[in-house]
């Protein structure tokens, strides 16, 4: 089932999860138009400036609607991962739920909020991959 919302404005139904956007970073914009074409590169996902100054369209996701549940998996790595406590935020066009741990010191839920580097990416892909074939 789709993403449906009723509008406030115009008090129409409508489906799918919104999204809105800019076309280029504000700085493309305090190039004067008739230098643009001379001093940018503006690609559907990035704009270089001067070849000094990089710019890449992202994403910054508003959760809609989360829910409560519990994890119900063990993640090797980590000490026991059953039955933490989640969000569950539903997604549009088929796209899984994203899960979002509560903030606790789960060694887990801290590196959900606060990333990982790539070296420990490697120690985890060390033991999820190379050790089941021990």
């Amino acid at each position: 089932m789709a993403f449906e919302f009723r509008c406030s404005a115009c008090s129409e139904m409508h489906r799918g999860m919104p999204n809105f956007g800019a076309d280029a970073p504000l700085s493309y914009y305090e190039i004067p138009a008739e230098q643009r074409d001379a001093r940018c590169r503006l690609g559907s996902d990035d704009c270089v400036i001067d070849e000094a100054w990089y710019f890449v369209r992202g994403c910054s996701e508003l959760p809609v609607g989360p829910f409560f549940g519990w994890l119900n998996a063990w993640l090797k790595p980590y000490p026991e991962t059953m039955n933490l406590k989640t969000r569950v935020h539903l997604r549009d066009h088929g796209v899984r739920p994203s899960i979002e741990l509560e903030p606790t010191e789960h060694p887990l839920a801290v590196e959900q909020r606060a990333g990982i580097s790539v070296a420990r990416v490697s120690e985890i892909y060390a033991q999820m991959v190379h050790e089941k074939a021990v």
